[in-house]
């Protein structure tokens, strides 16, 4: 069986937020046809969900017979990482190199088991290259990544670093998997690249794991999560640029919106530490499992103004069979209609919101044919795609 070596910034088990989600999500998928020995290097905030024994410590994670991760912990990658953070900078940009140099024997014994070299994120594709060894490399865009960089806090030095890591990890892979068509079209105009070396595989969704709520379940989460009986807006996000600003509008619309409506927005992740609860807005932080939030909610609402990749949080609406209101940018790389979800700019929302609150035949159209629309999205599919860019790579 074909066995690859997946080299992940982050601990995607149990999976928490976009990135990890999608990992976990392909990666187990792909295992049905391929052997999947994955190495991670830190834990993510959901790690902590459970207390510090959730950070602390070296541990192998068995996801099925074919699909392994292997999660490494170092108090100098921890240690390193937090500081940057904190400072405000991108806390993988040295990993590579602090990998490199702590050699962990697991990471040695998955490679020389392994035909394929895969890479999330550019972060650690310098550490790819040095192991290599003729292996074939293939590089996960999760984003296009000059497109988050453009952040004032970050000294000019360390955004030149970031985009040399971005542009080496282009150009010096055997093949790219990107998002989107857009994302495809934007690395081949900025690095140079032929769009023949690009496959498109966006993030997906378990669609025989979610499946719209009825009237008791919705009412059940409601209780459990001891929300009222006003519709529900909601908006999942991390600790992303994009997501702050989404909700940085989304503050803005609730003092407004709420008491003429009589609705409520909710917001649930890790951008949630930047933002109050209001009356008419309540923010959760990071929660250790979002369907609850899902099944409550009426509205899944994506009013993005930037970023880049396939928004995850898209397709998880639709899915769960809420009725989507979304900028372009919240749709990017998905093919969605104005006929199946609601898109408009930032001017258009409260118009839309406004629409689906008071018109149940609206609501109920766009429930349905939003389900139905994600439907090609579905992680088993994307799987099958991934496995085919295994086999394009091998001599």
């Amino acid at each position: 069986m074909l066995t690859v070596l997946d080299l992940c910034p982050y601990w995607s088990y149990p999976p928490a937020g976009g990135g990890p989600l999608r990992v976990f999500n392909l990666n187990k998928e792909a295992a049905k046809f391929a052997r999947i020995l994955q190495f991670s290097c830190r834990p993510t905030f959901g790690h902590l969900y459970s207390g510090w024994k959730g950070w602390l410590g070296s541990r192998s994670q068995h996801i099925t017979s074919t699909y392994y991760e292997y999660q490494y912990f170092s108090p100098l990658i921890l240690g390193v990482g937090y500081i940057l953070y904190k400072l405000g900078f991108h806390s993988d940009l040295f990993i590579s190199e602090l990998v490199s140099a702590l050699s962990p024997r697991e990471l040695r014994n998955n490679l020389s088991e392994s035909s394929i070299i895969q890479v999330e994120h550019p972060w650690l594709f310098k550490l790819a290259k040095g192991l290599a060894g003729g292996r074939p490399i293939i590089y996960i865009a999760h984003n296009f990544e000059a497109e988050l960089w453009r952040n004032p806090s970050w000294s000019k030095k360390l955004v030149r670093e970031a985009r040399l890591l971005e542009v080496d990890a282009v150009r010096s892979s055997t093949a790219v998997v990107a998002m989107s068509d857009m994302d495809a079209w934007r690395l081949t105009g900025e690095y140079g690249i032929e769009r023949a070396k690009i496959a498109i595989i966006p993030n997906g969704v378990n669609l025989k794991e979610l499946a719209p709520a009825g009237a008791e379940q919705k009412l059940a989460a409601r209780r459990k999560l001891g929300l009222d009986k006003r519709p529900v807006l909601l908006f999942l996000g991390s600790d992303h640029y994009p997501n702050r600003e989404a909700v940085s509008l989304i503050r803005k619309w609730q003092s407004e919106l709420g008491p003429r409506l009589n609705v409520q927005f909710l917001v649930v992740g890790t951008v949630g530490r930047y933002f109050q609860t209001t009356p008419f807005m309540r923010v959760e932080g990071f929660v250790k499992d979002v369907r609850e939030y899902l099944l409550a909610a009426d509205i899944g609402l994506n009013p993005s103004l930037s970023g880049s990749g396939v928004s995850l949080k898209t397709s998880e609406y639709l899915a769960w069979g809420l009725p989507l209101i979304s900028t372009p940018v919240g749709v990017r790389g998905l093919e969605l209609e104005g006929a199946n979800v609601m898109i408009g700019g930032v001017a258009d929302f409260p118009w839309m919101i406004e629409t689906l609150v008071t018109n149940r035949q609206s609501w109920e159209k766009h429930s349905r044919e939003g389900r139905q629309v994600v439907e090609k999205y579905d992680w088993e599919r994307l799987g099958e795609r991934m496995v085919e860019v295994y086999r394009r790579v091998m001599p």
